[in-house]
């Protein structure tokens, strides 16, 4: 039973320090999502990733939408670059990442500019 203890005290101080080096985003400054509940959703999904860098790319996103200069699979693919060039471990990668690059693959359309959205069909 000590030992138990002992692993989970190790694996909350190493979470802890994991969050410190991530350097976290204050909520305030947190560019990913469309709204208050999307933006909290993403800011607590991203907690164990490269949060700042994530943020950069959601911010760089909603530059080439507001822009309203190039189709939105242009600003989608920059975007999925952006994530995926990340250094990331395996939950970052193919739960985080894909996560948010596909959101805004298919609901992207709904938040740029009507002449230079691209919805996604299928």
């Amino acid at each position: 039973m000590r030992g138990t203890y002992y692993f989970i005290l190790i694996l909350l101080i190493r979470l802890s320090i994991a969050r410190i080096v991530l350097a976290q985003v204050p909520f305030e400054d947190y560019h990913c999502g469309t709204d208050v509940t999307s933006r909290f959703s993403s800011y607590l999904m991203t907690s164990q990733c490269d949060q700042a860098g994530i943020n950069v790319c959601c911010a760089h996103h909603d530059q080439c939408y507001s822009a309203c200069a190039v189709p939105q699979l242009t600003c989608d693919i920059e975007f999925c670059e952006c994530l995926f060039a990340l250094d990331a471990n395996l939950y970052c990668r193919n739960f985080v990442h894909a996560s948010h690059c596909n959101t805004v693959q298919w609901l992207g359309h709904n938040y740029i500019c009507p002449p230079m959205a691209q919805p996604l069909i299928g």
